[in-house]
């Protein structure tokens, strides 16, 4: 067993454009690596372009290869969902383009935007990798760019296609994620890899790459795309090592995985070599020991572990990850006045919105004609299924249960929702939140219909926001002078609240709702500006603390609850809700999350009672584990990790030397320290909350990236729970943390047994996770 070098590239941005030596190194300022490419020429033809509805649609001439003759092809996209489109411009014979999204000015190349509006289509987004090189600092420190040689190299590149009907790209690439491992894909008792040896070889303690790792990573690309102007590196031999390798090897790495994502999905990078023009392009090589294959690039191991995670990495990481690609959609980045000077070919005049007119040229022809129908197609499909949902008019009311039907799952079970408890009387009260346009102020209202058909509650309606025609809509249903259209008449109807519930509870005549005594219930929609009030807020809480008892219950509409989280009383105040229902794709993680950050906390870091996992959250990473055990915070760290060696046993086993490496500091932070297990390979955490040292043996670590919102943490924590355990959990509590400025700590305890589960497709969808 040795160690594994992962890491993961972006293309930060795809230039289109001659270069000189001064604006390549801008170019590059922020890059490790480089591509050169090349494709057939991409036009816009001006006067086809075509605006109208939130549609643009457009015609490219264009070529698939370079031996096929030119073809004009139409695309178009639907922009009224980001913008009102105004001002295109097409520059430089076709090849440039710029508009206006409302005020946000968008500029780019022809071939950009051509694989945008196709979603990265193959004969559109397909690059030949002409050229790999390498952009690097003195240790790594800052990107520079040196190599004279290599500017040389491109500019022969121009000159081999100056007559030639192509584009040469540029393309910058930078370091996304590096992740190493104490395990590999070989099935042996060869030592581990040594920590000391990485960070005086391969990596700065600080989290900068050495230059054997740039070389390492460019050696594999090149070897992998072994791209026509490239002279050096285009094999990867184990028997005969370049020195970065011998130094990787002498680490205690035998294994590299580099991961290169084409950029934000528009291009498709090939070569002869590589022919797959594909998205995502995952890459392995290795330095094993004898017996092995003579290969000149790729694994040269013999014999592949059957279950370690490198082993299936090796296998199919390449097809797994080339799958998930496909799956994601293409992003244009947007770029205006600030946009860099090298971004902008030499010539080229963005106008101001105000200069601009646009062509009163329509192109009407049978592809611009079918695209626009398409769009304003799915515009329909989306604007039934949002629509409204009709009711029957009929009650659902089942006295028994004290239930309505609010929906449909789409199985076709239908969801009901527990107006009151039939046996204690209890009214309860409903918080709607979720996303603009996803159905909250209908879901208000069915809710609202279905109390009013029992004919046992009495609704009192308010919309502070006057701007969701309450009264037509209700009129003749509620008793009109109940009507509350801004915020004082609402706080009225509030106040009238509470003093029913006063009068209930000293006159205790209440015990079910009925005719004779009815529940109560006070529909809000769009109540933000109620909640925001001071009075509003104090009523509220009032209404939620004491009125089920007394059949008085609130249904609430949040039209923006993360915007209340500056007051986090008023989300405490909502998370009291019996009732709490999400309008969104995560609704349930959203629900969750905002339950266990504002509901009742976690007392202290130790349950005695149950096993308990804990999500730790930052800016910069999050780590999910089980909490294997804590002790007192008073001890020093230097203790607390001499405590952790002695319940892992670190020297127990001195045939094979220690268990564990050194504990090292987590970001500078002497609160937090993690180490690995080099014979399991796993990773510990000891973190020193406010209550207890508690140490974490880590299930998953590194979330996707993009993963930054508390809801989309929890997601990814209990989808990593679920790949690899049959458990149930129960809810999720924010509890003692280190008491760093931005790092949170959520723990769930564990109901009854836990059961791990086939690790073959909750490894992939882990490695997915963490790569």
């Amino acid at each position: 067993m040795a160690g594994t070098l992962s890491y993961r590239l972006r293309v930060d941005h795809i230039y289109q454009r001659r270069f000189d030596s001064s604006s390549l190194a801008q170019a590059l300022s922020s890059s490790h690596w480089y591509i050169i490419t090349r494709r057939p020429s991409t036009k816009i033809i001006a006067e086809s372009t075509a605006v109208g509805d939130g549609i643009l649609t457009v015609d490219f001439l264009f070529r698939e290869d370079f031996g096929a003759s030119q073809r004009v092809q139409t695309l178009g996209s639907d922009f009224s969902p980001v913008g009102k489109i105004r001002g295109f411009h097409v520059h430089e014979n076709g090849a440039y383009f710029s508009l206006y999204v409302d005020d946000q000015l968008i500029h780019g190349d022809a071939w950009a935007l051509a694989s945008l509006l196709s979603g990265a289509k193959m004969e559109i987004a397909k690059q030949e990798v002409l050229y790999i090189g390498q952009a690097f600092g003195q240790d790594g420190g800052s990107n520079a760019w040196k190599r004279t040689s290599d500017h040389k190299k491109l500019q022969r590149i121009y000159e081999d296609h100056v007559n030639a009907d192509c584009e040469i790209f540029v393309a910058p690439l930078s370091l996304e994620r590096k992740v190493w491992t104490g395990d590999d894909h070989i099935e042996d008792d060869e030592d581990g890899p040594s920590l000391d040896a990485y960070y005086d070889t391969l990596a700065f303690t600080d989290g900068r790459m050495r230059k054997t790792s740039i070389d390492l990573v460019e050696h594999s690309l090149i070897s992998y795309f072994n791209p026509h102007y490239n002279e050096k590196l285009k094999e990867w031999q184990a028997g005969n090592p370049t020195d970065a390798m011998r130094k990787m090897r002498s680490a205690g790495f035998r294994l590299i995985h580099v991961h290169l994502s084409g950029w934000w999905g528009l291009a498709r990078f090939y070569s002869a070599q590589e022919p797959d023009a594909i998205r995502s392009h995952f890459i392995s090589h290795d330095i094993p020991p004898e017996p092995r294959r003579p290969v000149l690039r790729g694994i040269s191991a013999e014999q592949l572990s059957e279950w370690r995670i490198d082993a299936m990495l090796v296998r199919e990481g390449a097809d797994f990850f080339a799958d998930k690609a496909e799956q994601t959609g293409a992003t244009l980045r947007i770029f205006g006045d600030e946009a860099p000077i090298v971004r902008k070919p030499p010539g080229v005049q963005l106008f101001a919105a105000h200069e601009t007119k646009m062509s009163n040229l329509v192109n009407n022809t049978k592809a611009h004609g079918e695209i626009r129908a398409a769009i304003l197609a799915r515009r329909e499909e989306e604007r039934k299924a949002n629509e409204p949902l009709e009711h029957s008019g009929k009650s659902s009311y089942d006295p028994e249960t004290g239930t309505i039907k609010v929906g449909v799952y789409e199985d076709g079970d239908t969801e009901r929702c527990v107006l009151h408890d039939p046996g204690t009387g209890y009214v309860n009260s409903v918080l709607i939140i979720g996303e603009p346009g996803m159905g909250k102020s209908n879901h208000l209202r069915v809710l609202t219909l279905e109390a009013l058909l029992t004919e046992r509650f009495f609704v009192i309606p308010s919309d502070p926001s006057g701007k969701n025609n309450l009264r037509r809509k209700w009129r003749g249903v509620c008793e009109d002078h109940y009507f509350a259209e801004d915020l004082e008449e609402t706080v009225a109807n509030l106040q009238a609240a509470c003093r029913i519930i006063d009068s209930r509870y000293r006159e205790n005549n209440y015990s079910q709702p009925s005719r004779e005594i009815p529940g109560i219930i006070f529909p809000i929609d769009d109540a933000d500006s109620v909640l925001q009030d001071a009075r509003g807020l104090r009523l509220v809480e009032k209404i939620l603390a004491t009125g089920g008892k007394v059949g008085v219950g609130l249904f609430i509409v949040a039209a923006n609850i993360f915007a209340m989280e500056a007051n986090p009383a008023i989300i405490h105040t909502l998370m009291s809700c019996e009732i709490k229902t999400a309008f969104a794709t995560n609704g349930y993680f959203v629900l969750a999350d905002l339950q266990a950050r504002y509901g009742e906390p976690r007392p202290s870091t130790w349950n005695a009672e149950s096993l308990s996992m804990l999500l730790y959250t930052s800016k910069k990473d999050a780590v999910l584990g089980f909490l294997a055990a804590a002790t007192s915070c008073e001890l020093s760290p230097a203790d607390a990790c001499e405590w952790a060696d002695g319940l892992l046993g670190a020297n127990s086993m001195p045939e094979v030397g220690r268990k564990l490496a050194p504990w090292k500091m987590v970001d500078g932070d002497p609160r937090s320290w993690w180490t690995l297990d080099l014979l399991e390979a796993c990773r510990w955490y000891i973190r020193r909350n406010n209550d207890a040292w508690a140490l974490v043996r880590v299930i998953a670590n590194f979330p996707p990236i993009g993963t930054t919102r508390n809801a989309d943490m929890l997601e990814w924590a209990i989808g990593a729970i679920g790949n690899r355990f049959t458990v149930d959990l129960a809810k999720w509590r924010i509890g003692p943390s280190t008491g760093e400025k931005g790092l949170s700590a959520l723990y769930v305890d564990v109901k009854g047994s836990i059961v791990g589960k086939d690790r073959s497709e909750s490894i992939k969808q882990l490695i997915f996770g963490l790569r």
